[in-house]
């Protein structure tokens, strides 16, 4: 499998959502933690994976570490590295993994969403796609105790 395309629902801290506006600069941090994860595929089979999520170089990078723990397609992992640039008012995400894929996202805020995305030309006829992460339905703590994406 070459692209995997997640669509997450967080449960965790976020800016607005509980009363506390939050800097630019922090509207991700509901994101660090450690999360359980797991998504729908094509064929209707559940995929699971871990995400280790770290703030890093100054508390300035978000770093992300995931991995899919799925039997079937065990042996996945990915990184990306979001930052927040002040003197462009945008968040940049750089995605790589060990299937070679490499993707560079912008972050945007759209009401209590946070969203990464990308415009990739990967169809074979080469027309452009939109590639997204929606975060939504974000709260203050978490439902388990454990971060937990679905």
């Amino acid at each position: 499998m070459k692209s995997i395309i997640f669509l997450f629902s967080f449960l965790y801290s976020s800016s607005l959502i509980y009363g506390q506006e939050l800097k630019p600069d922090h509207y991700f941090d509901f994101w660090v933690g450690k999360w359980n994860v797991s998504w729908k595929e094509p064929d209707g089979n559940v995929g699971k994976g871990t995400n280790i999520v770290l703030k890093t170089l100054d508390d300035q990078v978000i770093e992300e570490n995931f991995k899919i723990t799925s039997v079937n397609q065990k042996g996945f992992k990915g990184k990306s590295l979001s930052v927040y640039q002040p003197q462009s008012d945008v968040w940049r995400q750089t995605w790589i993994d060990n299937q070679g894929d490499y993707y560079n996202f912008t972050g945007k805020i759209d009401g209590d969403k946070r969203i990464f995305e990308t415009q990739t030309p990967k169809r074979k006829d080469g027309t452009m796609f939109k590639q997204r992460m929606v975060f939504h339905h974000i709260t203050k703590t978490p439902l388990d105790g454990i971060g937990k994406a679905q």
